[in-house]
């Protein structure tokens, strides 16, 4: 072989490689999960992409967790009060939604309907496995549901963000490893056993 063949064999196999690797890293999907969530790790809470990039779960470390679409900001803005277990915000612009969960003197729906005789029922919905009623108030949309002296309120105008966040609130499994915990430490602790 004649070093000019050589030379040019050597530069087609170069381009093929370079080729093969140019065509690799622009079909490889990115992996974007883990350094979102661990850049949103925040006071307990977590921000997690779902697999339909224009949502993103919020894991509250109280033990619930739901979806919301991604453009929006959100808070927990909790007051330092004993009968309320969590207050969380979701904006975007004039857009506001709260969830709101604290104890209640209400035993049913029914009791709290009696106080709140302005809200006019439109429907109802299961909210993470409890029975929920919808109803217009002040020009807003209200999802309520009782359980066990808690009561648990969606406020907001109706929107596509409204029944997302209505749709996909849950509670966490208490035998599922936390999520947050995952991100931030691989320590585990274990009880210390007591010899008599």
């Amino acid at each position: 072989m004649s070093k000019t063949n050589i030379i040019v064999l050597v530069l087609i196999v170069f381009l093929l490689v370079a080729g093969g690797v140019g065509l690799y890293l622009t079909l490889k999907p990115k992996d974007t999960k883990n350094s979102q969530a661990s850049s949103d790790f925040y006071n307990g809470t977590t921000i997690l992409p779902t697999p339909n990039t224009n949502e993103l779960i919020y894991k509250d470390s109280s033990g619930f967790s739901f979806k919301y679409k991604s453009g929006y900001s959100v808070k927990d803005v909790t007051p330092d009060d004993a009968d309320t277990y969590s207050v969380v915000s979701i904006a975007k612009g004039n857009e506001v939604l709260t969830l709101s969960i604290k104890d209640t003197k209400y035993k049913t729906l029914m009791d709290w309907e009696k106080d709140n005789k302005t809200a006019s029922m439109v429907g109802a919905v299961n909210l993470s496995g409890m029975s929920a009623k919808q109803y217009l108030l002040a020009g807003n949309t209200l999802t309520v549901a009782i359980d066990q002296g808690v009561i648990y309120v969606v406020t907001g105008k109706e929107s596509e963000s409204y029944t997302l966040l209505v749709n996909t609130f849950v509670f966490a499994d208490p035998n599922e490893k936390s999520t947050a915990s995952d991100l931030t430490s691989d320590i585990i602790y274990e009880e210390e056993e007591v010899v008599e």
